[in-house]
């Protein structure tokens, strides 16, 4: 099966040099390609052996054709946000259906959203690294820290600090578990004390459960998730109790104590109705009882 082609724009790949991510973003399972030109006038600080090191590694530099060429001039000019290099990745971009466009510019997200191309920047590139297991969530940390340090970057400050945030907490969890089944032991002085049944005399027993960690990659992690959230989504889900129940179609019903009456009164009918249609199907209903 053909690997997808993903087209970089040379920010990104600053970007990845300085966080030292180059050789595991050449690692991911994609075919990379950047145009020639960006290649030899963007990447100003890259050696002449770190470019070779990048061709070795398996990024393939285009040549444009001429329509390309002029397809980029033409972008440039109704959207003159774009400096020419991008209306030459773009260009590219167009040239390979289904291919996703890599770039740090806003502008060339938004015209490629437009067009219906897949567009992403350097901290999708960091998940995927993550996701195909290529670096520790150690590593990544300490490469979004160099980010956020560096001021040429111009990653989103709120966006980077989110994922700081996440991958510190999968760094903590891998320095817990040894596998992704943790053994947690609830005591009686724990504030999620689960009681499995009561002793003879009275006192609760209480029971050892085990919390499940997920990641993107296991066969259980629910793909909405990923699809709804985007870079926004958790790195780990931590489960207790059956967890395919996170693969079956869900219902989600909220709640509030400010809801109108009428409100209320059409989703206990709904509720209803629901439940009616539902009998024959084994339903879970989890309620957290947020409102009051």
């Amino acid at each position: 099966m053909p690997l997808r082609v993903v087209i970089s724009d040379s920010s990104c790949l600053i970007d990845l040099r300085k966080a030292s991510l180059l050789d595991a973003f050449l690692r991911l399972p994609y075919e990379l390609l950047i145009p020639n030109t960006l290649f030899e006038d963007e990447l100003l600080k890259f050696t002449a052996a770190q470019k070779k090191a990048l061709v070795r590694g398996g990024l393939k530099v285009v040549d444009l054709p001429g329509d390309s060429v002029l397809r980029a001039r033409q972008l440039v000019r109704d959207l003159p946000h774009l400096s020419i290099h991008d209306g030459f990745a773009f260009a590219l971009a167009e040239s390979y259906r289904g291919c996703i466009l890599l770039t740090g510019d806003g502008v060339l997200r938004d015209l490629a959203d437009k067009r219906d191309i897949e567009a992403h920047g350097v901290l999708w590139v960091i998940d995927e690294i993550h996701r195909h297991a290529i670096s520790t969530a150690e590593n990544l940390l300490a490469a979004l820290r160099v980010l956020a340090a560096d001021p040429a970057v111009r990653l989103p400050h709120r966006e980077l600090a989110a994922y700081i945030k996440r991958y510190g907490s999968v760094r903590s969890l891998s320095h817990v578990k040894s596998d992704k089944l943790l053994d947690v032991e609830f005591h009686h002085q724990a504030r999620h004390e689960l009681p499995n049944s009561m002793g003879p005399r009275g006192r609760n027993r209480m029971t050892t459960v085990k919390a499940v960690t997920l990641t993107a990659t296991d066969s259980l992690w629910p793909a909405s998730l990923s699809a709804r959230l985007g870079a926004s989504a958790p790195v780990v889900l931590q489960t207790i109790g059956p967890a395919a129940l996170l693969k079956a179609r869900k219902t989600a019903l909220f709640c509030s104590a400010r809801t109108p009456g009428d409100a209320i009164l059409h989703a206990y009918d709904a509720a209803r109705r629901m439940a009616e249609m539902l009998k024959r199907w084994r339903v879970r209903f989890i309620s957290g009882d947020h409102a009051s």
